[in-house]
């Protein structure tokens, strides 16, 4: 029975899942889970579900987080002999709802996550248990249909007009019934647009005309659209705040600028000993973006990590960046040299060549600095020094230490 709900997903991407009915208590439904609620999912884990996750429950409790994974106690096993299957859809933010806040990730959740074609939903469960049928020999005992209403599909026109004002590029007639008919896409060619009927499979991301321009597009290539300059002034303003003319500087120095997320995920923060962030985001969009960053250094080693495993052992970069704090934003500069200057190779990156900079970011702005002796866990004991601005300490600079360098 899990071969086949497993191929009927890679074949037609329609999640299915089995339950032992035997095992069952009372009827099943489909609803949200309540405060306290718990389950034991198919893989043996306890998972507590907390408030709002929806599932399918029988009258003793959850049998399987909906869309996710199945419950240990309904599972199927070598003495089952009565099935219940479940072919379903699940809307996609109740689904990643439920991933969320599980922590369970599965091949089920990433497609109902993306949606999944509610008109196909028959098709999947028919092609399952003539299958069934077919191998095992299995009786079908009842078939229900319990969807509320059918899919209607929504209407969308795009105007001539519109997509000349977009493109640049006037569209034939012939065109569109040779792009929209590939697509499966149903349409209807008006006097002045088209009139398109989107398909159960587009639901999730045709919406508008923008999305069927971009369709249309797609197919034609984005390369018959005319480059054309902009048509409104723009109205940017330069920054006067020095930081163009620190670049310059540092590029002239032979650096290059490198733009980073400003995320985290922390690991390097305790590898280094540093402060781990402070801001977490609450739905990051992976794991490794939990955090918002406190400091340029990892984001700068990992660049330097990256271009290293690529036999690139000669980096020389700068960010300016924005570190994240409770306090609020800040905007720093942060360098990492590596190796030898690399349109100068007899000149070695060291810490007194960053020494160097520095004073030379201060001299830009008429500063004054010194260095004082500094006792940062993650840099060499005797090549480091803290940065000070009038007393007050402004940044650090010095070699990172051989254990970590490792």
């Amino acid at each position: 029975m899990v071969d086949i709900t497993n191929y009927i997903l890679l074949q037609e991407g329609q999640p299915l899942h089995a339950f032992d009915l035997d095992k069952i208590e009372g009827g099943v439904r489909v609803r949200d889970s309540v405060e306290g609620e718990r389950i034991k999912t198919l893989d043996g884990n306890d998972v507590e579900l907390g408030e709002g996750v929806l599932v399918i429950a029988d009258e003793k409790g959850p049998i399987a987080i909906a869309g996710i994974v199945g419950g240990y106690r309904s599972a199927v096993g070598r003495d089952t002999d009565k099935i219940l299957l479940e072919a379903a859809y699940f809307e996609p933010s109740k689904v990643r709802k439920g991933t969320k806040r599980t922590g369970i990730y599965t091949e089920s959740s990433y497609r109902f996550e993306r949606n999944v074609d509610i008109e196909r939903l028959s098709f999947a469960q028919d092609t399952a248990i003539s299958m069934l049928i077919e191998i095992t020999g299995a009786r079908l005992v009842a078939l229900r249909d319990l969807r509320v209403k059918k899919y209607e599909p929504r209407k969308v026109f795009l105007s001539w007009g519109k997509y000349e004002r977009y493109t640049g590029d006037r569209l034939r007639e012939e065109e569109v019934r040779k792009v929209l008919g590939a697509l499966e896409i149903p349409h209807r060619i008006k006097e002045c647009g088209v009139e398109v009927f989107v398909p159960s499979h587009r639901s999730f991301d045709m919406h508008g005309d923008a999305d069927v321009i971009e369709e249309l597009l797609r197919v034609k290539g984005y390369d018959t659209v005319k480059p054309e300059p902009p048509r409104l002034p723009a109205k940017g303003q330069l920054r006067k705040d020095g930081t163009w003319e620190v670049r310059r500087f540092l590029r002239d120095k032979g650096l290059e600028e490198v733009i980073t997320l400003p995320y985290e995920d922390g690991e390097l923060y305790e590898l280094l000993h540093m402060e781990k962030p402070s801001l977490e985001i609450l739905n990051p969009l992976v794991p490794s973006q939990r955090y918002m960053r406190s400091s340029l250094i990892p984001s700068l080693l990992k660049v330097a990590l990256f271009n290293m495993s690529h036999y690139n052992h000669d980096v020389g970069i700068f960010e300016i960046g924005k570190v994240f704090s409770e306090k609020g934003e800040e905007e720093r500069i942060g360098l990492l040299l590596n190796g030898k200057l690399r349109d100068f190779p007899h000149v070695k990156w060291d810490h007194y060549y960053l020494l160097e900079i520095v004073q030379g970011i201060a001299s830009l702005f008429g500063k004054e600095i010194l260095f004082d002796v500094s006792d940062l866990p993650f840099l060499h004991t005797g090549a480091q020094a803290e940065v000070l601005l009038g007393g007050e300490r402004i940044g650090f600079v010095g070699m990172l230490h051989p254990a970590f360098a490792e």
